[in-house]
C-alpha cells in the first residue's frame, strides 16, 4: 500500500529492492533462495514500507533501482493508462446479442498471423446440447437433462 494507492512489485532482487526502500536487512539477502526462505519476514517488513510516498513517487525510485513496479489499477484506472491505449489493448469482441463488447485483446502480437477474437464468449447454456452429443449422449437423454434443469440451454433458460 502507498500514500495514494497500491504498487506491485516483480521478479526483483532483494538488494535492489533494499536500495529502494533504503533498507539494511534487505541488502544481506544475497542468496538464491533467501526470497523463498525468508518470505514472511519479508514480506512483514514491506506490508507498510511503502506508505510514506505515493505510488508515482515509488515507481520513479524503482525505475532508477531497476525494480520492476507499477501501480494496481482499478478499471476505470486502467482503461485510461497511456500504454493500454497506445498498445490497443481492449477491443471489440462479437456477443451473440446485442452487438460487441469491448473486451482485453488476445496478450500477444505475431506479425505474420495476428491473433483475432472472431466469435464471442457464448450464452450460459449455449453449447450444452452441442457438447452432450459430443460426448456421446443422445437425443432423449438431453433433453430429459434439460426438463430436469440439470443443465440449460439458450432456449430452456439456463440453471
Amino acid at each position: 500500500k502507498t500514500k495514494d494507492g497500491w504498487l506491485n512489485l516483480a521478479m526483483t532482487p532483494l538488494p535492489a529492492l533494499a536500495e529502494v526502500i533504503d533498507n539494511e536487512w534487505l541488502r544481506t539477502l544475497v542468496n538464491y533462495d533467501d526470497g523463498h526462505r525468508l518470505r514472511d519476514e519479508i514480506y512483514a517488513m514491506l506490508r507498510d514500507a511503502f506508505v510514506g510516498k505515493t505510488t508515482a513517487e515509488w515507481i520513479a525510485l524503482c525505475d532508477t533501482h531497476g525494480v520492476w513496479a507499477g501501480p494496481v489499477y482499478d478499471f476505470p484506472a486502467l482503461a485510461v493508462d497511456p500504454h493500454i491505449i497506445e498498445e490497443k489493448y481492449f477491443v471489440p469482441q462479437p456477443q451473440r446479442v446485442g452487438g460487441s463488447a469491448q473486451t482485453v485483446r488476445i496478450p500477444i502480437k505475431m506479425s505474420g498471423t495476428p491473433p483475432t477474437i472472431r466469435r464471442g464468449a457464448p450464452g450460459l447454456g449455449e453449447h450444452s446440447e452441442e457438447i452432450l452429443s459430443e460426448l456421446g449422449f443422445g437425443a432423449d437423454a438431453i433433453s430429459a437433462l434439460v426438463d430436469s434443469g440439470a443443465i440449460g440451454t439458450i432456449e430452456k433458460g439456463t440453471s
